[in-house]
């Protein structure tokens, strides 16, 4: 038996993993750069993309118009999501796994209807200096979404150690009364 698989990782392994990761970001940049620079030089294909973009932007399906501007019945789903939510926890107080379940999938669906809305009917692509921001504003405004989102996903595993926490400080003020135990 060869004690060769038994070697922590070289430090090029976890630097080379940390570089393929800088390489991805700084590449993204680089075309997201190279975009927006072909789309403020007037780039004809490049702006023919946004301005078909915005066109789509200008003139949104109805289900996705903001609920408050078309009429109260695209509200309705939401309200709906909402007093799902409402019932679920008065049905369970405490919160348990199926229904942290259900409402974490509540959340994410109510998550994909914003995303969707967010993408489809909000940017503001009329000119690359208005693109730009908006795109870029839209790029963060995501990445806060996913670390939400992540954190949704977590709270589907959260365990009750309620009562190993209960018989474990038992045990400790237990041993602390007895004159035996040191």
């Amino acid at each position: 038996m060869s004690v060769s698989h038994l070697k922590p990782k070289s430090r090029w392994t976890s630097s080379r993993q940390l570089q393929t990761a800088t390489l991805m970001l700084v590449g993204t940049l680089i075309i997201s750069g190279l975009v927006a620079a072909l789309w403020f030089a007037g780039e004809h294909r490049i702006s023919q993309i946004f301005e078909q973009f915005n066109k789509l932007q200008q003139n949104p399906p109805m289900w996705l118009e903001a609920p408050m501007v078309t009429g109260k019945y695209l509200l309705a789903p939401t309200i709906a999501l909402f007093i799902g939510v409402l019932a679920v926890m008065r049905v369970s107080p405490q919160p348990r796994t199926w229904s942290r379940r259900i409402v974490v999938s509540i959340l994410i669906i109510l998550t994909l209807r914003y995303v969707t809305w967010r993408s489809l009917s909000t940017l503001n692509l009329a000119n690359p200096l208005n693109g730009v921001f908006s795109l870029g504003l839209f790029v963060l405004e995501m990445l806060m979404l996913a670390s939400s989102t992540i954190q949704l996903f977590l709270m589907l595993n959260v365990k009750d150690r309620k009562r190993a926490a209960d018989i474990k400080s038992q045990a400790v003020i237990d041993s602390s009364f007895d004159p035996t135990v040191e």
